[in-house]
C-alpha cells in the first residue's frame, strides 16, 4: 500500500520570484485546463502519480523506433516487451508509423516516416534509367551467346566445292551444263549436212590433240581454228565432230546430235563424238571438263539421240592411235557404259 503523499501549494508567489526549473516542467507542457502544480515535495512514499493513468486490459507491446541520422534499417527496430506489466500483446497489429526521436525528450518529436517493406523501399527509389540499366545488362549475355553460337556454325561450314573424283554423278542440283551453240563461237556454215539416224548406240571420246582451254572465250578460239584446220587442211565440210568440251565446263556444238560427223571412219553413222579440247597423255582434264562430258552423254540419252544402253569406246580402241590420251583413257575406262572391246573397223 502507498502512503498518502502530503503536498503543499505555495500560497503566494511575487512577480519577481523566477519559477524553479522542475522535472515536470521540462517534460510536460501544461496547458490551461489542467490542473497546475506547484512545488511539490514527497517523503517517505512510494508508487507516487501525478496526473491521469490509463489501464489497459491485457497485455502490451512497445515498439521503440531509434533512427540516426534520419537513416533507418532493420536493425534499428527493437521490441520492448514486459513494460508496465505488459508481456507480449498477441493481438498487437504495428501501423509501420514510426516518431523519430532523438531518445531523450519523448516530446521532441523530429520527425514522422512510413515505414515500408525493402522491396517497397526499392520500387520507391527505382528510377527509369536504373530499370533501362538492369534490361540492358540482361540483354547483353543473351545477345553475346546468339552471336557466338552463329559464328561456330558459321564456322563449322564449309563452301560447296566439287568433288574433282571422275566417279561422282554429273547432276549436280547446283550446276547445269550450258552448251555453247555454233552461232556463238561464230562457226563457219557447213558445205554439207548428212542426217544421222537416232538413237545411235555408241559414243566415242577423243582428244583434240590442241591447246587446252579454261575460259570460255579461249575455248570458242580454239573451236573455231579446229573448224578452220579441218575443212581447209583436211578438205572435210564441217568441223568433224559432234561436240567438243572444254576446260571452262563448257559443251561446244560441232555437228550436234542431227548430222553425221567425221571423227572415226567406219563409225561416223553410228555414233556421237565428244573431243576433249586440249591434249590428255600425261596430264588429265579438270573435272569440270569430265563433268561436262558425262552430263552431254545424259542429256543425249534424254533427247532420244543416244540409246539408253549405249556404250563408250575411245579412239585408240577403233584406230591406231593415242587418242585421247593415256591419262584421259585410264579415267574413261572407269565409267560406266564403258567397253573394253577393241572393235574391229569393219564391223558395225
Amino acid at each position: 500500500m502507498s502512503k498518502l503523499a502530503s503536498v503543499a501549494s505555495s500560497t503566494s508567489v511575487s512577480d519577481s520570484e523566477e519559477e524553479p526549473d522542475t522535472i515536470c516542467n521540462q517534460l510536460y507542457e501544461i496547458s490551461e485546463d489542467q490542473p497546475t502544480y506547484g512545488n511539490i515535495s514527497v517523503a517517505g512514499s512510494s508508487d507516487v502519480h501525478l496526473g491521469s493513468r490509463t489501464f489497459y486490459q491485457g497485455s502490451v507491446t512497445i515498439n521503440q523506433v531509434l533512427y540516426e541520422n534520419l537513416k533507418h534499417s532493420q536493425r534499428d527496430v527493437t521490441s520492448v516487451t514486459n513494460v508496465t506489466s505488459g508481456n507480449g500483446n498477441e493481438e498487437f497489429v504495428p501501423d509501420q508509423v514510426g516518431e523519430v526521436n532523438d531518445g531523450n525528450d519523448p516530446g521532441n518529436i523530429i520527425q514522422k516516416e512510413t515505414l515500408r517493406t525493402k522491396g517497397t523501399r526499392w520500387l520507391r527509389s527505382s528510377s527509369t534509367i536504373q530499370v533501362l540499366r538492369i534490361s540492358f545488362l540482361a540483354t547483353v549475355p543473351v545477345l553475346t551467346l546468339v552471336i557466338l553460337l552463329v559464328m561456330l556454325l558459321t564456322k563449322n561450314q564449309s563452301p560447296v566445292q566439287f568433288d574433282y573424283s571422275t566417279e561422282l554423278p554429273v547432276d549436280s542440283p547446283t550446276w547445269k551444263l550450258r552448251v555453247v551453240s555454233r552461232k556463238e563461237w561464230s562457226a563457219q556454215t557447213a558445205k554439207e549436212v548428212v542426217p544421222l539416224k537416232l538413237p545411235v548406240r555408241y559414243v566415242i571420246i577423243m582428244h583434240t590433240g590442241s591447246q587446252f582451254c579454261s575460259d570460255e572465250e579461249r575455248c570458242k578460239e580454239i573451236v573455231r581454228r579446229i573448224q578452220i584446220s579441218h575443212v581447209e587442211s583436211k578438205g572435210r565440210s564441217d568441223i568433224g565432230y559432234s561436240f567438243l568440251v572444254g576446260g571452262d565446263g563448257n559443251a561446244y556444238e560441232g555437228r550436234g546430235w542431227f548430222s553425221v560427223g567425221s571423227q572415226v571412219a567406219k563409225f561416223d553413222d553410228i555414233c556421237i563424238g565428244i573431243a576433249f579440247i586440249g591434249t590428255f597423255d600425261v596430264e588429265s582434264p579438270p573435272y569440270e571438263q569430265l563433268r561436262a562430258a558425262q552430263e552431254l552423254i545424259k542429256m543425249g540419252v534424254n533427247l532420244g539421240a543416244i540409246s539408253p544402253d549405249y556404250s563408250i569406246y575411245t579412239e585408240r580402241q577403233l584406230r591406231l592411235t593415242n587418242s585421247p590420251g593415256e591419262a584421259l583413257y585410264n579415267i574413261v575406262k572407269t565409267w560406266d557404259h564403258f567397253s573394253p572391246i577393241i572393235m574391229a573397223q569393219s564391223s558395225h
